[in-house]
């Protein structure tokens, strides 16, 4: 993934207006790198997420709601907290896994885990272009109310010299499916 200040990415987000149908939605999600930094002894780029609305050709955003640092070693994105958020290796592995915890009184969880799948050569088709990409799986586990509940797996998509192409997930409670599709970027 090029790392580089100045970087930028703008994704369009879809929604699943009914079964099998996607429709474009007036909001945005950009990821701009910031700036560089060194945290112990390496170097981070400051990652800003930003959501924002589009309208007429237009771009209005709302302030950064997401900020991380993250570099790019041996084939994989990693934060600070040395979390994988993505990975280029080929065959099967778990590379991270998210949990979350609710307080309520059901101890529910759902859980995140990040594998790779040995797709290296995914074809994507987004607003920005077509794409052959590396793609990951996210397998969730859904245990809310102590109950296992079948969620179907997300996915998300890389292009080496570019980044993250694409993002499909599913909503929880309704298993809805949401994509992230690259509209425009510029790297260097």
């Amino acid at each position: 993934m090029p790392l580089k200040v100045g970087n930028y990415w703008i994704y369009n987000n879809y929604m699943e207006t009914t079964p099998g149908n996607i429709a474009i939605t007036n909001t945005i999600d950009s990821v701009v790198i910031d700036k560089d930094t060194i945290i112990n002894g390496k170097v981070f780029y400051k990652k800003i997420h930003y959501n924002g609305s589009i309208l007429n050709g237009i771009i209005t955003y709302s302030g950064p709601y997401y900020i991380s640092y993250i570099r790019y070693e041996d084939g994989q994105l990693i934060d600070h907290n040395n979390r994988i958020e993505f990975s280029a290796h080929e065959g099967l592995a778990t590379f991270h896994i998210d949990t979350v915890i609710y307080s309520d009184s059901t101890a529910s969880l759902i859980s995140y885990a990040y594998t790779t799948t040995g797709v290296m050569n995914a074809v994507e088709t987004v607003d920005a272009g077509v794409f052959s990409c590396i793609e990951n799986k996210i397998v969730v586990t859904d245990r809310r109310h102590g109950i296992s509940n079948s969620h179907p797996d997300h996915y998300q998509y890389y292009a080496e010299n570019v980044g993250k192409v694409s993002r499909i997930d599913y909503y929880l409670l309704s298993n809805k499916r949401s994509e992230k599709r690259l509209y425009r970027y510029k790297v260097e």
